[in-house]
């Protein structure tokens, strides 16, 4: 069980609990001699990240998870759908992950645009919200996966492992 089982959820408390679990994947993980590898080289392409979401923790949060993996590359950075397109147009990135509820833009909203410009992009959803109605919605709007911040934070270093490899 996780402290969201616990208490009602803030964006101070899911920062916590997602950092916390953030450390301990990190902390698990076996140190190496710089092991990053530049984007392209090796026998799977390197994922370049693109993150969309309004809090300023859940970035900082997948930031610092994501660059705790050798050659994953957070390319950018955005706070609302309509800044995310503006910048995959310009840094194209081969994996973006965007929350569902911001200001401006949703994420269902700017999946559908990212979609049709970057077809080959996969989307992955990490957000609080999920139903069936979503779910429909987020695969008519191009979305690849929904994950839950409520969940492991394993199942979206899986997601992004997974769509890295397929890239490749």
């Amino acid at each position: 069980m996780t402290c969201l089982n616990y208490l009602p959820i803030t964006s101070d408390i899911l920062f916590v609990c997602l950092l916390l679990r953030c450390v301990a994947i990190v902390a698990d993980r076996p140190a190496t001699v710089d092991s990053r590898k530049k984007i392209g080289s090796g026998s799977a392409m390197a994922p370049r990240i693109l993150i969309i979401d309004d809090s300023p923790e859940v970035r900082y949060m997948m930031r610092k998870l994501f660059e705790s993996e050798p050659g994953w590359l957070i390319c950018g950075e955005a706070t609302n759908g309509k800044e995310g397109i503006e910048m995959a147009e310009r840094i194209h990135p081969n994996l973006i992950i965007l929350d569902l509820s911001m200001p401006v833009m949703n994420g269902l909203d700017a999946a559908k645009i990212l979609n049709h410009s970057m077809p080959t992009v996969p989307l992955i959803m990490f957000t609080s919200f999920q139903t069936d109605v979503l779910r429909e919605e987020a695969i008519a709007a191009g979305i690849s996966k929904i994950v839950l911040k409520s969940g492991p934070l394993g199942e979206l270093m899986n997601c992004v492992r997974v769509f890295a490899k397929d890239a490749a």
